[in-house]
């Protein structure tokens, strides 16, 4: 059954920014929550192609409009959307996409030397 969604609960999120945390591999994401009645939570999705496929992160709805992602590779680039959920577990469509790259590995220092005294 599909079932109409208002047009509230379709204006999900204004924002979905994303931003790439200062340790190796977290993407932190925020969203504002949808102001539509008996929204229980959300879902966030990411994907390496702008635009879609995406995969969902999330075994369950967030209570927050807020997400971290561990599970990235490092020096990849993710593209991220989130949905609302309704207490009858119906989604809104896609948030806007917002996009991080996951920190790799430090570069290795240069000019490394040993010197015996």
């Amino acid at each position: 059954m599909i079932r109409k969604l208002s047009p509230l609960f379709l204006l999900l999120l204004m924002s979905l920014p994303a931003q790439a945390q200062t340790d190796k591999h977290s993407v932190s994401l925020s969203c504002t929550q949808s102001t539509s009645p008996n929204i229980v939570g959300n879902n966030f999705y990411r994907g390496t192609v702008s635009g879609g496929p995406y995969v969902k992160l999330n075994a369950t709805p967030t209570t927050t409009c807020a997400y971290t992602d561990t599970t990235g590779t490092g020096g990849t680039t993710y593209f991220y959307v989130a949905t609302a959920v309704d207490s009858s577990g119906s989604e809104s469509v896609f948030s806007n996409e917002s996009s991080a790259t996951f920190l790799g590995a430090p570069a290795a220092p240069t000019a490394f030397k040993a010197t015996a005294n």
